[in-house]
């Protein structure tokens, strides 16, 4: 059954169990590696990263990543970019094809 509950992750190494809700969204503490667990092809989500006026990193983990070049990240790597700028709010979408994560999104998109 689709599950749009949308998860609030905390902490620099969350894991994010999809099968409680396919949508998340974190304020960054610091640079963070979230964990992703119990995807399955064809399953798709969102991720709102909410951002301090620090540069921290964003790495996700638990299955290989492409992530689009359109967000300023070269293919096949597991960091997502996101903004430096505080309070700016950053929206990625995420497709599994049962082999990747497939992700993309818009940076600083309320500012």
């Amino acid at each position: 059954a689709l599950n749009n509950t949308v998860q609030t992750l905390s902490g620099t190494t969350p894991t994010w169990d999809v099968s409680n809700g396919r949508n998340a969204k974190i304020t960054l503490s610091g640079n963070t590696t979230i964990t992703l667990s119990n995807l399955t092809d064809g399953m798709t989500g969102n991720l709102t990263v909410i951002n301090p006026a620090t540069a921290y990193t964003l790495n996700i983990s638990g299955y290989s990543n492409a992530i689009s070049r359109v967000i300023g990240t070269n293919g096949n790597t597991s960091k997502l970019n996101v903004s430096g700028i505080n309070g700016a709010v950053d929206q990625f979408s995420w497709y599994y094809n049962g082999t990747y994560l497939v992700w993309n999104g818009n940076l600083n998109y309320i500012k």
